[in-house]
């Protein structure tokens, strides 16, 4: 990452007059959510942690009409008040790049997974979509003993004269 501009990560603005919001990797490191309500301005919010290199993060920015918000590996770090709506931008969505005329604002790393969703999610959702991208989700059990149960014989287009069987242990 160069340290001299931010970074776009998903976008939906431009320049004002045509502003709407934009989640991106700031210069100093942390994780931006900026809105518009009026398509002129924007309020950025920055998260407090500054961000490693070589590193997974599931960064999420929500926006429910009073409040924007910023996780970091599914963990709220930043809550501030803005009131209204998201502004209607024409501009076009975009993954990895901001549309400006003198700088793109070219995200330099991995992007895996970018959703955009009219619904705010909650903290609880968010934790689970965290966790089914790491192995924190996974759980094993151990194998069930057999007694009461059986095994399962398949053969391709096998018929019981074919040895095709179902047997109880």
């Amino acid at each position: 990452k160069e340290a001299n501009f931010a970074q776009s990560i998903a976008t939906k603005d431009t320049d004002s007059p045509n502003l709407g919001y934009a989640l991106r990797h700031s210069s100093g490191g942390q994780t931006t959510w900026a809105i518009s309500v009026n398509g002129t301005a924007s309020v950025d919010t920055n998260g407090p942690t500054t961000l490693s290199l070589d590193t997974f993060y599931y960064l999420v920015g929500t926006f429910d009409g009073s409040s924007r918000r910023i996780y970091l590996n599914a963990v709220q770090e930043l809550a501030a008040s803005t009131t209204g709506s998201i502004f209607n931008s024409s501009a076009e969505f975009r993954i990895a790049a901001k549309q400006v005329a003198a700088n793109e604002n070219y995200f330099d790393g991995v992007l895996d997974e970018v959703r955009v969703s009219r619904v705010v999610r909650s903290p609880d959702w968010l934790m689970a979509q965290y966790k089914s991208m790491t192995r924190a989700f996974n759980t094993f059990a151990s194998e069930e003993n057999s007694s009461g149960g059986g095994t399962w014989q398949f053969k391709d287009n096998a018929t019981p004269a074919d040895g095709a069987a179902i047997t109880s242990n």
